[in-house]
């Protein structure tokens, strides 16, 4: 599995997995040919004619097993699958290696998003951002036309770059909650959902922005939109009562606490929050 490791695939229930069950039995060349396609990447030796490049496959597959993907410019994955793309290879060896590398470039951002969904700011480094960013813009170049694969990748740059804006700023200031850099962030952030409309990190640092420039109202409706994406996620109900508790409606913001511990009942910040919600 590679993504945002919260983004919901799909919903089912008892029937349709019961359904899906006699398909899969009824249907069992749909299983054979998902496990052949699993193990295409161990069989493509079959595919090389040329002894070099093979040599460079296998140094291929070694950068990536210890995760060197783009440093050192020289000797890295990245670099050796250029060096065998400019060779009369099999396309089908190609697309396999380039689907491979662009899946492990996203694993820094994918793991970096876990610091957002718990409010882990403080750990967003713009060293780590730059090594990112690399990573990201080397997936750019590899997607080539892929416009699916290259407008989620925009979007986690845009992301990004709307982050770095306020890493300066201290929270609670009256600098934060003027400051133009947060406008800025909110214009990077909507033109990352034009790409990206069905990623919740983005509507929740939306909703933080419109919530620190007092746009209670956009604040509240981007993290409805992160909380129907996420609807078991105990951190989109804390979020959205601390929306409703800034624009003073107590009863939903108080219900939205009381359903974020439900999910989690060591969740410690709704048990503040609700604390303050309720006076006690």
């Amino acid at each position: 599995v590679q993504g945002d490791l919260k983004s919901i695939m799909s919903s089912s229930d008892n029937k349709t997995i019961a359904e899906a069950k006699i398909e899969l039995k009824n249907n069992l060349s749909i299983s054979t040919e998902a496990i052949a396609a699993r193990g295409l990447n161990n069989s493509l030796e079959n595919y090389w004619t040329d002894s070099i490049g093979f040599q460079l496959y296998q140094l291929f597959k070694i950068k990536m097993a210890s995760n060197t993907l783009i440093e050192p410019e020289y000797g890295s994955a990245y670099d050796i699958y250029k060096h065998i793309e400019r060779r009369n290879i099999s396309p089908k060896i190609l697309n396999s290696m380039r689907l491979e590398l662009i899946m492990a470039l996203q694993n820094s951002f994918d793991e970096l998003l876990n610091y957002f969904y718990y409010d882990q700011y403080e750990k967003f480094g713009i060293l780590e951002k730059f090594k990112i960013e690399k990573e990201l813009n080397a997936c750019l170049d590899l997607a080539k036309g892929n416009n699916i694969i290259k407008n989620k990748i925009k979007a986690s740059l845009l992301f990004l770059d709307a982050c770095e804006l306020t890493v300066d700023i201290r929270p609670g200031t009256r600098d934060y909650y003027s400051n133009e850099k947060l406008k800025k962030g909110i214009d990077k952030l909507q033109a990352a959902i034009a790409l990206a409309p069905m990623s919740p990190y983005l509507y929740l640092r939306l909703g933080d922005y419109y919530l620190y420039t007092n746009q209670i109202d956009k604040s509240i409706n981007s993290y409805l939109f992160y909380q129907k994406l996420l609807p078991n996620d105990e951190f989109s109900y804390n979020k959205l009562g601390l929306g409703y508790t800034a624009k003073g409606n107590k009863p939903l913001a108080i219900e939205c606490f009381k359903k974020a511990l439900s999910i989690n009942p060591g969740f410690w910040q709704a048990a503040n929050n609700l604390k303050i919600a309720t006076n006690k």
